[in-house]
């Protein structure tokens, strides 16, 4: 694979997709590679493009002199930054172009190996052995499932009274989104009534006492790389406050990612358009987007090397039986399952990991959010969420698996996989409801998937104008159908 580092800014002028090949390339070949050796700036971006803002913009310099040699006829598919640099290893260059060659080639070796030291860091390599080693020094816990639920199904739920005090009002009396829904009533809940409370330094897996079934896993310290976590929570952070809520009726925001099924009463196979404002330019969208996958990519491949096999076999069983696409805008929705993601470590910049797994289709992020006790149904038993921060001495904000009674103590930088078929929740937060900055920040992601993704893709997949509709219908109101998280 090849690796890169960059400015977090141009993202999406990274996308390197097929070029055009001239018919006559011997000729054409040489006064390209002519042209660039007599023009000081492109040599300059050259020695640079190791870096992959400089290659970009050394790239798109290079289609325009290809481009300008060639007539529209003579161009068919080429990556043209690749085909330089073949053509420069079998023809004699001048000396400034050797130059700019060879401090290339020297930061692209450098680069190789900061990623293979990333990769190390965020145990990206780890083999089969390798994870159950690590699954052998995590805590065991096995619980019997309760005979009633607690805390029980449609309840808001705090463990101090100082959340109470912040939420009763806005929850009893204050205006409602949808007024369809019924309130639901707080409760305070009663540590004699769990069986597990889980310390927020605490990394453990529950299985059930009957059949030996996982119950929920929970990875304190998940990402192993500070300025990547850092950077994750950052892009969270961002699309937070650009996209919409789909939970106006929840405190905080909790925003879809990658692909949706559409409302309802309109279904439809397409990537998210939720965006609060349409001052956005087309690029900074595709920035938004590719960041957000991104972030999703690295989260599903630290899943994939982490979390005990029985979880990623039922999220590969389900991608697997209904042939999904994966969450990636760049690539066309019925190709393969690998793509294209960066991640960031510090400085802006970051590294690029090409012809790599992305992430299931669907996901969403979170900023504060909170939701009273409830269970849904998703195509898959399992569901996925990473806390990447909470500001310190915050109070509030715990999540609770009700069918085993658990509390799981929120902390930064924490994984947790449960099913979210049985009642879960996340408990009040001590913050006023109407404080646009609070003390209180927590953030993070899930991957979870509407139970009609799978139908409406297959409709999609089966329509002979399916790849029109993606690429033309661009607007209309989303989304009403994600899951409860």
């Amino acid at each position: 694979m090849d690796s890169t580092a960059s400015e977090i800014i141009p993202l999406t002028s990274l996308s390197r997709g097929k070029r055009k090949r001239a018919s006559s390339e011997p000729d054409i070949t040489s006064l390209v590679i002519q042209e660039v050796a007599h023009d000081a700036k492109l040599a300059a971006l050259l020695s640079k493009a190791a870096h992959p803002y400089f290659r970009a913009l050394f790239e798109t310099a290079l289609i325009g002199i290809w481009k300008k040699h060639c007539s529209q006829k003579e161009l068919s598919s080429r990556d043209y930054f690749s085909d330089f640099m073949k053509f420069c290893s079998c023809h004699k260059v001048t000396s400034g172009l050797t130059k700019a060659l060879d401090s290339f080639h020297a930061g692209r070796k450098a680069q190789r190996l900061g990623k293979r030291k990333l990769i190390e860091q965020l145990r990206l390599d780890l083999s089969d052995s390798g994870r159950i080693a690590f699954l052998s020094n995590i805590k065991k816990v096995t619980l019997t499932c309760l005979p009633y639920p607690y805390p029980p199904k449609g309840y808001w739920i705090y463990t101090e009274d100082a959340a109470h005090d912040c939420w009763e009002d806005w929850i009893l009396y204050g205006h409602q989104a949808d007024g369809r829904i019924p309130r639901r009533h707080l409760l305070q809940i009663d540590f004699s009534s769990l069986q597990l409370v889980i310390s927020e330094t605490e990394s453990c897996i529950i299985r059930d006492a009957k059949d030996s079934s996982i119950v929920a896993v929970i990875i304190r310290n998940f990402c192993n790389h500070d300025e990547v976590l850092s950077w994750a929570n950052s892009v969270v952070c961002d699309v937070v406050q650009k996209k919409k809520s789909i939970r106006l009726e929840d405190p905080g925001v909790l925003a879809q990612i990658g692909y949706s099924a559409g409302s309802r009463s309109a279904p439809k196979f397409d990537w998210v358009k939720n965006l609060q404002s349409t001052a956005l330019s087309s690029e900074e969208v595709d920035e938004l987007d590719f960041s957000s996958s991104s972030v999703f990519a690295l989260f599903w491949n630290l899943c994939k090397v982490l979390l005990p096999q029985e979880i990623i076999d039922d999220f590969n069983e389900f991608l697997k039986a209904n042939n999904l696409c994966r969450m990636d805008k760049e690539a066309n929705p019925t190709s393969s399952a690998l793509g294209r993601y960066v991640v960031g470590v510090g400085e802006g910049s970051y590294y690029e990991f090409n012809k790599v797994e992305m992430a299931p289709p669907a996901g969403v992020f979170g900023w504060n959010y909170s939701r009273a006790t409830h269970s849904e149904s998703q195509p898959h038993a399992f569901a996925l969420s990473w806390t990447t921060n909470r500001s310190s001495q915050s109070i509030g904000g715990d999540f609770f698996i009700s069918s085993h009674g658990i509390q799981v103590k929120s902390a930064t930088n924490t994984l947790v996989a449960w099913r979210p078929k049985g009642i879960h929740g996340t408990s009040l937060q001590v913050r006023q409801p109407d404080d646009p900055n609070p003390d209180f920040e927590q953030t993070g992601m899930s991957i979870v998937t509407s139970s009609r993704l799978p139908s409406v893709w297959k409709k999609y997949k089966n329509t002979i104008s399916g790849i029109s509709q993606l690429d033309f219908e661009s607007h209309g109101e989303e989304i009403d159908d994600l899951p409860d998280i």
